[in-house]
């Protein structure tokens, strides 16, 4: 029943258009974009990076990419290579206006595959692999993390740092800021007096962090990622909660969700403590009917929160919950229009202390 479910999911993805998410100077493709014989992938030379499971290597061998100069890689070729510790790249030629990919699959098969191509090479943001990522303490600037598969993140601040983080490139960043009128933050950390640790469990294939440590320069920070979403997280960092394959940028109209067959249709995290009780400050952006909510349960204090509505039209809101040290955020898909998403900020207070009765 497991695999009919599977292929009926995947089914689904694939009768939906327009898979491509575009952002700033970049384009990124998914496994449903490859189920072709053949397709022309626009360039103004650049970088192509390659993140797949292990699992995709037979069908990802035989999807090759053709730039007139590299005539012999595939995307299996590419998602091996390395650039140090950080994750490698096939560089295009300045002069190479498109890139051809043909699939030599029978039936034209696909995998889960997440194919980012950046359209310039003039870049110094450092970009990692999610599979086993450990960055030791240093001062880190801007990183990209990209991963086919779901994965588990955190960062630990020693001393003070401002953050901004989004679920897309580092070319939405050029300063150092995003554009507010194209994507959501993610995280926007711009308290001194909040905690400067992050934690995410998430379902989308792009992670860009800015630490932004202009003022504090003896601040150092570690980053580490495993693949595998965890249900159940503390309150020991700031964090966020979206919907399966949520970016939150609309470089083209609307704003377009990544489809993988990896990711769950429903998205439920629960954020516990036995050792104290925080003032939780959330916010929140929605596009989801009254009929597929958010659902926000303080089960510590017996409240819950159902938000629904677009982004021009939203009941959600943004709220602090009081005291509390099991938080529960969770949400099911529409299948009828899968372009609904969700996104839910979290900032514990890392000032007052509350201990929890055991």
């Amino acid at each position: 029943m497991v695999i009919v479910y599977s292929f009926i999911a995947f089914s689904m993805l694939l009768q939906h258009a327009e898979a491509l998410v575009e952002f700033a100077s970049s384009k990124l493709y998914d496994e449903t974009d490859f189920a072709v014989p053949s397709m022309i992938i626009p360039t103004m030379g650049g970088r192509i990076y390659v993140s797949m499971p292990e699992t995709s290597a037979d069908i990802a061998k035989k999807i090759m990419v053709h730039d007139y100069v590299n005539d012999n890689m595939s995307l299996y070729d590419i998602s091996t290579l390395k650039k140090g510790d950080e994750k490698g790249y096939l560089q295009v030629d300045d002069g190479i206006r498109q890139v051809k990919i043909t699939n030599m699959n029978s039936g034209n098969a696909t995998t889960p595959i997440a194919v980012w191509v950046y359209n310039y090479d003039n870049n110094s943001a450092k970009v990692y692999d999610a599979a086993n990522l450990r960055i030791e303490p240093s001062s880190l600037g801007m990183i990209t993390v990209i991963s086919a598969e779901p994965f588990t993140l955190r960062s630990k601040t020693q001393g003070r740092m401002m953050l901004t983080s989004l679920l897309a490139g580092f070319d939405v960043i050029p300063s150092g800021r995003g554009n507010e009128n194209m994507c959501t933050y993610v995280v926007e950390q711009l308290d001194q007096n909040a905690s400067s640790d992050v934690q995410f469990s998430l379902q989308s294939p792009l992670l860009t962090l800015y630490f932004d440590g202009n003022d504090y320069r003896n601040s150092k920070t570690s980053v580490t990622a495993d693949l595998g979403v965890e249900k159940v997280l503390d309150f020991s960092g700031t964090s966020f909660v979206a919907s399966p394959g949520y970016i939150g940028c609309a470089y083209s109209p609307g704003q377009k969700t990544y489809r993988s067959s990896l990711y769950n249709s429903s998205t439920s995290l629960t954020y516990f403590s036995n050792s104290r009780s925080y003032d939780v400050a959330l916010s929140s952006f929605v596009n989801s009917d009254a009929e597929h909510p958010v659902i926000v349960k303080d089960n510590t204090n017996n409240n819950e929160y159902r938000w629904s509505g677009t982004p021009e039209n939203t009941d959600s809101q943004n709220i602090t919950l009081k005291q509390t040290n099991n938080l529960e955020i969770s949400w099911t898909r529409n299948e009828k229009d899968l372009e609904q998403s969700f996104l839910v900020r979290l900032i514990p207070s890392n000032e007052k202390v509350y201990n929890v009765m055991k």
